[in-house]
């Protein structure tokens, strides 16, 4: 349990670390891009978005806003976190980006 803390304490460091220290345009636009992620044309959520499980507990200490119908957490969009997010896939409403889900989100697989 302890080494599950550490670890979530680190991300969360690298996270904060890699915001604060990455925000310019280019960053702009991959946060629009990222917002695509597996939404449908109406910006909306698909329903596969959220249709698994998170693989690993403590998803809700990483990435605290909860997924609504067209927004995620914004942590689950860091490069720096990818890993993490992919196993907080339901938190981070991206389970259709898991080959065992299907997408429909324009993207091919």
């Amino acid at each position: 349990m302890f080494e599950k803390q550490l670890l979530l304490s680190i991300l969360l460091a690298t996270a904060f670390v890699s915001s604060s220290l990455g925000e310019d345009a280019a960053d702009g636009a991959a946060a629009t891009d990222a917002k695509k992620r597996c939404a449908g044309d109406d910006g909306n959520f698909l329903p596969t978005a959220t249709s698994c499980s998170d693989s690993i507990e403590g998803c809700d200490a990483v990435f605290k806003t909860a997924a609504t119908a067209n927004t995620r957490d914004p942590m689950c969009d860091l490069e720096a976190l990818a890993d993490v997010a992919m196993k907080c896939a339901k938190t981070c409403a991206i389970c259709c980006e898991n080959p065992a889900f299907s997408c429909k989100d324009g993207r091919d697989s």
